[in-house]
């Protein structure tokens, strides 16, 4: 099973402002994702990805582990991404703005 991994350390840059496009694409994949469990990320990847604690290897580990134990479960969370990454594309964005604008009349 491909992983693709998100190992940012918690400081400043990465947990206040270092959202890599990366996770965009690798979304895009629909593949099982696992990320440093940073606000930034998890604002995005929530519940459709895997998160261990930042800069801890033996947690890493223990979610890999624990993801080989279900792969049929992991692969069809990670499937959503594909669907759910259309929301975050410059046209799903221009059209949101838009709306937002529409509804509050300015």
């Amino acid at each position: 099973m491909d992983l693709l991994v998100i190992p940012y350390p918690d400081k400043p840059h990465f947990r206040d402002y270092g959202f890599p496009m990366k996770v965009w694409e690798y979304m895009a994949t629909g593949r099982p994702i696992l990320y440093s469990d940073l606000d930034i990320m998890r604002e995005i990847l929530g519940d459709r990805a895997h998160s261990f604690k930042p800069e801890e290897a033996g947690d890493f580990t223990k979610v890999v582990a624990s993801i080989r134990l279900e792969p049929a479960k992991v692969e069809e969370v990670a499937k959503r991404n594909t669907e759910a990454v259309m929301n975050y594309t410059w046209e799903a964005r221009a059209k949101n703005i838009l709306q937002f604008i529409q509804d509050k009349g300015v």
